[in-house]
């Protein structure tokens, strides 16, 4: 019994609490700062993982992209070549036609066939008429690609409006009005010129995803 108070007694003394005392628990340490960022960057991962997908999820994101080390399924992937056949034949048209559209496009950016029939319209020349020949060579090359397609109705419309047309005095007192549809024609004709040659150029098949200039280039046969 001596011997079983003296312990008791040792064991108060050693922790300073009554004896049957349950020691309080331990105060919780204030969070460091790496203590945070960890907790941070986990948040991040989990977020991150939620929007990725876990393994086993679709193939997509949830903003519609490919899943990180996803591969679509070849069906979703469109081709990147247009195999229209009436695109193929165009193509090939203007492959074919590469020289002779070039020579074209040269007379047509040449100081006579270019500078100076703008330079006309602003001098008040007759001479501006002079575009209108051009402008008909143009139209009839670039039809000539696919002769059994409409061109463009608006681009048709720019084009008459702007030839067929005969200098008299009293255009003079109009001259705006009767000139300016001359070189209108005349510049939507020889940009469709220009695109032609440009990516007769550069492409090695008519492709799905389209340079701008292509894409006008279709919307002129209405391929677009």
């Amino acid at each position: 019994m001596k011997g079983r108070r003296r312990r008791e007694k040792g064991l108060r003394g050693q922790r300073g609490l009554p004896l049957g005392t349950t020691p309080a628990p331990a105060a919780a340490q204030p969070a460091t700062a790496e203590a945070h960022e960890i907790s941070e960057v986990g948040r991040k991962t989990t977020h991150r993982q939620s929007k990725l997908g876990a393994p086993g999820d679709p193939d997509e994101t949830q903003d519609g992209a490919p899943a990180p080390g996803r591969l679509l399924s070849p069906e979703r992937i469109a081709p990147e070549v247009d195999d229209r056949p009436e695109v193929q034949a165009l193509f090939s048209n203007l492959k074919a036609s590469m020289p002779a559209l070039q020579e074209l496009l040269d007379d047509c950016s040449s100081h006579w066939g270019y500078e100076d029939p703008i330079y006309r319209l602003y001098h008040q020349s007759f001479k501006v008429y002079g575009l209108q020949q051009a402008t008909t060579r143009i139209v009839a090359a670039l039809q000539a690609l696919s002769p059994q397609r409409h061109m463009n109705s608006w681009f048709l419309e720019i084009v008459n409006a702007g030839t067929g047309k005969t200098f008299e005095p009293e255009h003079n007192r109009k001259w705006l009005e009767v000139t300016r549809p001359i070189v209108e024609a005349f510049f939507h004709a020889r940009y469709f010129l220009e695109m032609a040659v440009r990516y007769g150029k550069e492409l090695k098949a008519p492709p799905n995803m389209l340079p701008s200039g292509w894409a006008a280039f279709l919307y002129l046969y209405d391929l677009r």
